[in-house]
């Protein structure tokens, strides 16, 4: 078993000496086989260089942060049995679920420890709002995590004549226009009146349009199971379930969800739930309080419709 570890240097030092401090706890006297250090630039390559403990580091620099070129070099020599560690920043969780949705194997993102014992790899999780810790075993490598926020970081002094090697990634003439949206709170996932879930029914990103726009016109909470998360359809932090959110608003519409245990822990304290599926023996389609057999792609429309309509004859 192969250990990578993948140390984001776009944001705080802090988030590289957590992640140095988790691998040494739970590997000690190991050193990664590579320690691949994502950067702006080399200057910054050598500050943080200078911080983390082992002898050889291989330095990705790129001027202005896009997940694709890192993605596209993480994705070229993955081993079959590799375990690669990311850091506790959304962006390190988003490489780590990419990663994981396009060479398959196993994927846990908030992982707070590990045990290796023999061949298997155990991760750690807090579940049920951090209220419990929870077991995983992850059966098929290989394996990539995302560590959970709030670890101590390293205590050590560092390398100070570490072997760095240095990749620089083209820019292009590519000009990416980033933009931070900041959490209302009356649609945060935890506080919303409304929640609109949508699932791997959806087919692709393009499938939960409609609920976004749904959400959007009722003032809703929008969230998705953990595999429209994990392949990237949605933000991480839009997951619903024991691996993400659990929600407890009046009114909960899931369309294309299967209603899997793990989701349902997530949304069981709604109000009232209203279930869309095609597929009869869905088991959400026995727990809602109210179903509708169907494709929520040609349902919901109606249902946009009409509420924009009442929100139009409120306001004359």
């Amino acid at each position: 078993m192969k250990k990578y570890l993948i140390l984001n240097g776009y944001g705080a030092p802090s988030s590289v000496s957590r992640a140095t401090a988790f691998f040494k706890k739970s590997w000690p006297g190991e050193e990664p086989e590579r320690c691949l250090l994502l950067c702006p630039d080399e200057d910054t390559a050598v500050k943080l260089a200078g911080r983390i403990p082992w002898s050889r580091i291989t330095a990705a620099a790129k001027a202005i942060y896009d997940p694709e070129p890192f993605l596209a070099l993480l994705a070229r020599d993955i081993a079959d049995d590799g375990v690669y560690i990311f850091g506790d920043d959304p962006d390190s969780a988003g490489l780590a679920a990419r990663l994981y949705g396009r060479r398959g194997g196993s994927a846990c993102i908030g992982v707070c420890a590990v045990q290796q014992e023999g061949g298997r790899l155990i991760l750690h999780k807090r579940v049920y709002s951090n209220h419990m810790e929870a077991r995983f075993l992850a059966k098929k490598l290989p394996c990539f995590i995302a560590l959970a926020k709030g670890l101590p970081p390293d205590a050590g002094t560092g390398n100070t004549l570490p072997s760095l090697e240095m990749i620089t990634l083209e820019d292009g003439n590519a000009q990416n226009e980033i933009s931070f949206l900041e959490d209302s709170p009356e649609n945060s996932l935890e506080t919303a009146k409304i929640l609109v879930a949508g699932g791997n029914g959806a087919g692709g990103p393009e499938g939960l349009a409609c609920l976004r726009e749904l959400a959007a016109c009722m003032g809703a909470g929008f969230g998705v199971s953990k595999p429209a998360a994990m392949g990237g359809w949605a933000p991480l932090s839009s997951m619903i379930g024991i691996s993400g959110t659990s929600a407890a608003p009046e009114l909960c519409i899931a369309a294309g969800v299967s209603g899997a245990a793990a989701f349902f822990a997530g949304i069981e304290k709604s109000g009232t739930i209203l279930a869309l599926n095609t597929d009869p023996e869905a088991p959400v389609m026995n727990l809602a309080d109210a179903a509708v057999l169907g494709d929520y792609k040609e349902i919901l429309p109606e249902l946009i419709r009409l509420v924009r309509e009442h929100a139009v004859n409120r306001t004359e």
